[in-house]
């Protein structure tokens, strides 16, 4: 099992931000599905860091 240290909320918060905006900013609909795609999954990295400390018991 990684350690908490493994799961950089912030680093996840910032690129689900970065790639949400790119999808806004995209001129075609190829390039505005993919960033939207790597946000939703950066989105469900930053839920399960939160729920691998939280069961760990570490505040962030």
């Amino acid at each position: 099992m990684p350690n908490v240290q493994d799961y950089d909320l912030e680093y996840s918060k910032k690129r689900e931000q970065a790639e949400r905006q790119a999808s806004a900013l995209a001129k075609d609909l190829c390039s505005k599905a993919v960033h939207r795609s790597l946000a939703m999954l950066y989105g469900d990295r930053v839920i399960s860091a939160r729920r691998a400390i939280n069961e760990r018991g570490v505040n962030p």
